[in-house]
């Protein structure tokens, strides 16, 4: 897993600029933000400043939170679970169907020339950020929660 670094307040900005920016999402985080050797994100309570870190080994801490690559970030399924009710724009609904595709592992078409990261919602239920390109939506669901299609 590597180290795991306390982000400053000018990190974390950045982190609530692509929030605003991406899904519009403007809520108080009331998080510690870390950030591990590969940019994933990850958030414990605030608790956690109570805790003298030098004194931890550890090999995880807290909710993997998404991924902070190229200017974009890419929220995890835990986290798009907790800040998806928030978001006001940049959220694609699918169908039962394409839910069963995509935790299948599967691609789905989607027919629109926007491009970057989505949430992917169906109904009150979030499945993570899945990047929309060239009319497709990629599926970045983990491979070791992915599901056979039910029939």
């Amino acid at each position: 897993m590597g180290k795991l670094n306390i982000l400053n307040k000018k990190e974390i900005k950045v982190i609530l600029g692509l929030l605003d920016e991406q899904w519009g999402i403007r809520e108080v985080l009331d998080f510690v933000f870390l950030m591990n050797d590969e940019d994933g994100i990850f958030v414990v309570s605030k608790d956690f400043s109570l805790i003298d870190e030098k004194m931890l080994r550890v090999n995880s801490l807290g909710l993997y939170f998404g991924e902070l690559r190229n200017d974009e970030l890419r929220l995890s399924i835990e986290g798009s679970q907790l800040l998806g009710r928030f978001a006001n724009k940049g959220v694609i609904d699918v169908s039962d169907e394409q839910v069963k595709e995509y935790v299948a592992g599967n691609d789905l078409v989607y027919d629109s020339k926007d491009k970057g990261f989505f949430l992917l919602r169906n109904g009150s239920d979030f499945f993570g950020a899945a990047k929309l390109k060239n009319g497709r939506i990629l599926n970045f669901f983990p491979k070791p929660r992915r599901v056979g299609v039910c029939q």
